[in-house]
């Protein structure tokens, strides 16, 4: 039996890739100053970053059924920024090309978390579906987060959620 085509055309994972690509944009909106510690209550750049990767990482280790490739440890923390951003867009390619090649029936399987894990215990079981439904919500939470440290340093609006170009593109 012959497995469904690609599923690049589904709702969900166009709009992971949106949710994904509006991180990075906010990312690279951050002038130099924003880029230190935590702003008041806000969390540090930095460290968002790190949280965002370690969860693109674990959900792509779900789904792909594969060990989870990153670890936060102290060296990791203090790497430059530029080598933080390099590792944020590897984990936000392998995310999208996850999507991109994601087939209609792996999207329904239950997915099997494992702890610790940034993934909250109750998806264990959900569908692949579901646990991108909260990476795209927890995604554009942290994407706000990131802009308001941007325009609290002197950045433009970035006006989010942005262009949507995966999920709102005309066929």
């Amino acid at each position: 039996m012959q497995e469904t085509l690609l599923n690049n055309n589904s709702p969900i994972t166009l709009l992971t890739i949106d949710a994904v690509k509006n991180f990075q944009l906010a990312v690279n909106s951050v002038p130099a100053p924003g880029l230190g510690g935590a702003i008041g209550r806000l969390n540090s750049v930095r460290s968002t970053i790190l949280h965002i990767i370690d969860q693109l990482d674990c959900v792509i280790s779900i789904i792909s059924e594969t060990e989870q490739s990153f670890h936060l440890n102290t060296e990791i923390e203090t790497i430059d920024f530029h080598k933080l951003t390099s590792l944020l867009n590897f984990h936000s390619e392998k995310i999208i090309t996850l999507c991109k090649n994601i087939t209609n029936v792996k999207l329904t399987q239950p997915i099997q978390t494992f702890t610790p894990s940034i993934i909250p215990s109750q998806y264990n079981g959900a569908s692949c579906e579901q646990l991108l439904s909260w990476t795209i919500a927890h995604l554009f939470i942290h994407t706000g987060e990131i802009s308001t440290i941007a325009f609290l340093m002197g950045a433009q609006d970035i006006t989010l959620p942005g262009k949507m170009q995966a999920s709102l593109k005309k066929t």
